[in-house]
């Protein structure tokens, strides 16, 4: 199995933590995941998440910032590879979409908290 794909499954088994409750587990299962793989927007996101069901909502503020600056960049990678707008969608791409969601989202979640992005 090949370091990204233990990565995915790791994040896998942190998300299942975070859906039983178990958001301390969640926690320290994200936080390892990261020592390794610092880029990753969805256990940056997760993380959050985790957090902010633990309470810990400037952690949660934090990481789910780090992770919209990730989103954010990406996409605007992607686009410009492909020579599309700031506005524009990237129709047949479906990073483009999951990357416009995961922003949707992880806005909302710092509106949630008292944050504008």
């Amino acid at each position: 199995m090949s370091q990204e794909d233990q990565i995915k499954a790791q994040i896998g088994e942190a998300w299942e933590l975070h859906r039983k409750g178990q958001n301390e587990l969640a926690i320290a299962k994200f936080d390892s995941i990261l020592r390794i793989a610092a880029d990753s927007v969805d256990a940056n996101y997760g993380l959050g998440l985790a957090a902010r069901a633990a309470g810990e909502n400037e952690r949660a503020i934090e990481h789910f910032k780090i992770a919209y600056k990730m989103i954010e960049d990406n996409l605007a990678q992607l686009r410009a590879e492909h020579e599309v707008g700031e506005t524009e969608s990237i129709l047949f791409m479906t990073a483009d979409d999951r990357y416009m969601m995961l922003m949707r989202m992880t806005s909302q979640r710092l509106a949630e908290l008292g944050v504008e992005v």
